[in-house]
């Protein structure tokens, strides 16, 4: 019996569909087709007909899942036409299972919010037809694509009330699957000795079950917690091995990929570089083949994080750049930030200080980007709760529940535009446009804290302009309002995007530019007081400029923000004791400075 068939038989068996084997003369054809693959089936009256379309119609199915592993671009276009084929039929579970097969591929090859949507309506479904087996499944696609993008808790929370409802269906295989969900949120926090428990149970409910595909993917699961334990690298090894031994005795390049890349890094982490190398580009390969990016993605971090502890600090860099651009191409904008900030890291060690600020700036923008996917993707999770919620109403209800979401939503749209407005106010000055002292305390404590302090140097630089009061005296204030929005202009321009300015009160401003240390620092004030020093504003009188004295430190990590802005503030007022126009720092003050 042939792997396809066992798998039609199975999938028919599952369903309770009728196998609609033709009779001999038949005179009815149905048939399917689409991308690569085609099915035809012919009956012998029409009595059987539908039930030899359904049968078709799973067997093509069975093709597709078969061809996910190895080619899911085409799987997916397929397997959308079949969707649309059994919405015709009205098989309602077929449909179901097509969504849960999609939603499967989008995780690897698209989106993971697109996975999550399909998912979402395969759940609706698969709770309309009282299938818990099928809800299990959809549920564990749900909730492992909340802990991709970082939302522990909330994956956490879906798979405990799964395994709940698995348990009260006696469901050992669906157990053992949301079980292993569990356990990748908690290594998700690098919590690896409960990651190794929950997958440890996840094997004693799946091996007896004997779903291939599962335990090659707990086994690699495994590794990928042992490897975190102390004297546990030979048990890594192992679990990798054994998920190899499934994978590619079954074909799964995915699951191959995973533990090729596993075993590099074991082999990486006991120093054997020739053999991690290996494994690493073997694991790249595959899950190329099986168009995986995310994972090939976060395999290349790893061999460049590795890369850099031991000093290959050029590949490390080539490694991580590799992949941004197709990262970013998906929007997978967390992973590509992930790859730059290692990238940005080598660079600087290798001295190349200019790609290196750029490379961290394209890192930011990611993060920025990432921040903002996972709103959009908070407000669609909002929508598709809410759509389940509704579906266990009858209809009036629904109606109500309907009306009253939405006066909630534009009650709730209204008060955030309210508290938006308050926020600007709060944070923002008025005149320039630029954040405020506290907007700018927040910013800098921030950057304090964040676990980068250590490797990225910060500076702060203080800025107060020269005799401003006189353009304020002779010229007006509305003059003098002007000039300030100029300088704040130039000061945006000048300035790294990355850098933050603010106004924090009359002529005075401040910014932090983190990933610059107090040499280069310096330099950066001195091209900030050539422009300023160039700055026009004209008047029906005539032309008006001013000059900048300039205080320039770099943050001390062991002490707040606020005391290295008082520094660089006693640094700025030692420029105006000097003769204004000209760039401080603590090695030009006369008394130590002591806060």
């Amino acid at each position: 019996m042939t792997m396809y068939t066992t798998a039609s038989q199975t999938f028919r068996e599952r369903f309770g569909l009728s196998s609609g084997v033709p009779g001999h003369g038949s005179d009815t054809v149905v048939s399917f087709s689409s991308g690569s693959m085609s099915f035809s089936h012919s009956t012998g009256d029409s009595q059987t007909s539908e039930n030899a379309a359904l049968s078709a119609l799973t067997s093509a199915i069975d093709l597709a899942i078969l061809s996910a592993e190895s080619n899911p671009t085409v799987a997916q276009r397929t397997m959308l036409a079949l969707y649309d084929e059994a919405v015709a039929l009205g098989a309602r579970r077929l449909a179901a299972r097509a969504l849960l097969h999609l939603a499967r591929i989008a995780r690897r090859i698209s989106s993971v919010d697109e996975a999550q949507r399909l998912a979402y309506r395969a759940l609706e479904e698969l709770r309309d037809l009282s299938d818990p087996e099928g809800e299990s499944e959809a549920v564990s696609l749900i909730a492992g694509a909340w802990a991709m993008v970082g939302e522990l808790i909330e994956a956490r929370r879906m798979f405990e009330l799964g395994i709940e409802r698995a348990r009260a269906e006696n469901l050992p295989g669906s157990i053992g699957l949301l079980l292993a969900g569990l356990a990748f949120t908690y290594g998700a926090e690098d919590d690896a000795e409960n990651y190794v428990r929950l997958t440890q149970q996840a094997l004693e409910y799946l091996l007896p079950v004997g779903h291939k595909q599962r335990i090659a993917n707990a086994w690699a699961n495994l590794g990928g917690g042992l490897v975190k334990l102390p004297g546990r690298l030979d048990d890594a090894e192992a679990a990798y091995r054994k998920s190899l031994e499934i994978t590619q005795a079954n074909d799964f390049d995915w699951l191959s990929g995973i533990a090729l890349g596993g075993l590099g890094e074991v082999y990486a982490l006991r120093g054997d570089w020739s053999l991690a190398r290996q494994y690493f580009m073997e694991g790249a390969t595959q899950l190329l083949r099986s168009a995986a990016i995310f994972d090939v993605a976060n395999q290349a971090r790893i061999m460049a994080e590795l890369l850099l502890s031991i000093g290959e600090t050029h590949d490390a860099a080539l490694i991580a750049l590799l992949w941004v651009d197709e990262c970013e191409s998906r929007k997978l904008h967390g992973a590509s930030a992930r790859l730059l900030l290692v990238a940005s890291k080598a660079l600087r060690e290798l001295g190349y200080m200019e790609q290196a600020w750029d490379t961290m700036h394209r890192a930011k923008l990611a993060a920025e980007k990432a921040a903002a996917h996972d709103h959009q993707r908070m407000n669609a999770r909002v929508e598709m709760l809410v759509r389940v919620r509704l579906s266990e109403h009858t209809e009036p209800e629904t109606k109500r529940l309907s009306g009253e979401l939405d006066r909630a939503r534009q009650a709730l749209a209204h008060e955030l535009e309210v508290r938006q407005s308050l926020v600007q106010l709060a944070t923002t000055d008025a005149l320039t446009g630029l954040p405020n002292r506290r907007s700018l305390t927040l910013v800098g404590n921030a950057h304090l804290r964040s676990r980068y302090a250590a490797e990225f140097p910060i500076t702060v630089f203080a800025m107060d302009l020269d005799f401003f009061k006189r353009i304020n005296d002779v010229w007006g204030h509305s003059a003098g309002d002007a000039m300030l929005v100029a300088v704040a202009d130039a000061l945006r321009t000048e300035l790294p995007t990355w850098a933050t300015v603010a106004r924090i009160g009359g002529e005075e401003f401040v910014a932090v530019v983190p990933d610059l240390n107090l040499e280069r620092g310096l330099e950066l004030a001195e091209r900030v007081r050539q422009r300023l020093a160039a700055v026009q504003v004209e008047r029906p009188e005539g032309g008006i400029s001013t000059t900048v004295s300039i205080g320039v430190v770099e943050a001390a990590l062991d002490k707040t923000f606020e005391w290295s802005m008082e520094l660089a503030d006693r640094c700025c007022y030692r420029a105006k004791e000097m003769g204004r126009n000209r760039v401080c720092s603590a090695d030009d003050l006369t008394e130590p400075f002591r806060g």
